[in-house]
């Protein structure tokens, strides 16, 4: 099905708002938060989630290795896990 200029004109205003939502808050960050945190001679340390999420406090799945905490999921650790004890 082809899409008409119509159809494409009502996704691009239906998707507009959200959008410019997003990039606002994405920019109050960055000006808020980020560059402030650049701008710091001080060793920044991590949230209080951070520090949570390393100590295993919460039980998020996977919620470690979106952060960047681990390289690894539960689910590729029991696929190499059954791997290795295939061989």
């Amino acid at each position: 099905m082809p899409w008409t200029p119509r159809y494409l004109h009502a996704v691009q205003r239906r998707r507009e708002w959200p959008t410019r939502v997003t990039q606002a808050i994405q920019v109050f960050v960055q000006n808020r938060v980020i560059a402030h945190a650049l701008a710091s001679t001080q060793t920044p340390k991590p949230p209080l989630a951070a520090k949570m999420l390393e100590l295993g406090a919460v039980a998020a799945p996977h919620s470690r290795a979106v952060l960047g905490l681990r390289h690894t999921t539960p689910s590729i650790i029991r696929r190499l896990r059954s791997r290795r004890d295939r061989s």
